[in-house]
């Protein structure tokens, strides 16, 4: 485990569809009729700096979205353009 400071930084975006959309969750097809509560995407990253520069860092996200279909995705695009970045998950 590492010591040092420690650097928390967050995000939440709105990922609400513009428009009407289709619903899931029954067998014939529905359209949203407007937006009860917005959908959003938020992201926790936290960090910890030793005085000798070592670090250690974690990201935490969170969707609304349905199953987990955009999760390979997402980690494809994150390891892309952060190739040292271990994103088990």
């Amino acid at each position: 485990m590492l010591t040092g400071k420690l650097y928390i930084g967050w995000s939440r975006v709105d990922i609400t569809p513009p428009r009407k959309t289709l619903l899931q969750g029954q067998f014939h097809s529905r359209l949203s009729k407007g937006v009860v509560s917005p959908l959003t995407a938020t992201a926790l990253a936290a960090e910890v700096r030793a005085a000798d520069g070592a670090a250690e860092c974690a990201v935490w996200l969170s969707c609304d979205l349905p199953g987990e279909f955009w999760k390979e995705e997402l980690v494809d695009k994150l390891q892309s353009r952060c190739p040292e970045f271990d994103s088990r998950f």
